[in-house]
């Protein structure tokens, strides 16, 4: 051919915690507030993440949600977000923040019910009692068909000029496999 266009997407970043498996696709963990926030209707739900999505997101479930509870791996006050998003996350009365935490463990029987957090500078666990998670800890490019033939960036992004052209002639990559701001 030609050209060759890669736009194969990606994929959220998981915990890796135990049970996190069972939970999946429809049994208490999200990956989009946007889609999932009105099924948490008067329900308490815990977002995991400090970076700009979860806590726009945290803010938007809060619309919805009885509880938003957010565990976040930094100190007290430390986000990792936008100020305008701070902002409205901390004035929020239905945000509860988690400070040092991350998560251990997904439990539950058939859906998602509890969320044990382990706090990182004192090894301790705190069970939270929840009927849905939303996971924001990042996204990864799926790109490992490409490694070794287009030039990517430390993260897996792909590396391109503005006009979407790798580093070989013919072959252009959009979307989020892309290394962009």
């Amino acid at each position: 051919s030609k050209a060759v266009v890669i736009a194969s997407g990606g994929k959220p970043r998981l915990t890796g915690a135990k049970g996190q498996e069972s939970f999946l696709y429809d049994k208490g963990i999200s990956f989009c507030a946007t889609c999932d926030a009105a099924y948490y209707s008067g329900k308490s739900v815990l977002v995991i993440g400090s970076g700009d999505a979860a806590i726009e997101e945290a803010v938007f479930l809060a619309k919805f949600a009885r509880r938003v509870q957010v565990s976040v791996i930094h100190d007290a006050g430390i986000l990792d977000a936008n100020e305008m998003a701070k902002k409205h996350a901390f004035a929020n009365p239905k945000i509860e923040f988690i400070w040092n935490t991350m998560v251990e463990e997904f439990k539950g029987e058939e859906s998602l019910q509890q969320v044990v957090l382990k706090n990182v500078k004192t090894g301790n666990l705190m069970n939270c009692n929840v009927d849905g998670c939303f996971l924001f800890i990042g996204y990864i490019p799926d790109t490992d068909l490409f490694k070794g033939q287009i030039k990517m960036n430390q993260r897996g992004y792909i590396v391109t000029n503005e006009t979407m052209e790798t580093n070989l002639e013919g072959v252009f990559a959009v979307g989020d496999v892309r290394d962009k701001v």
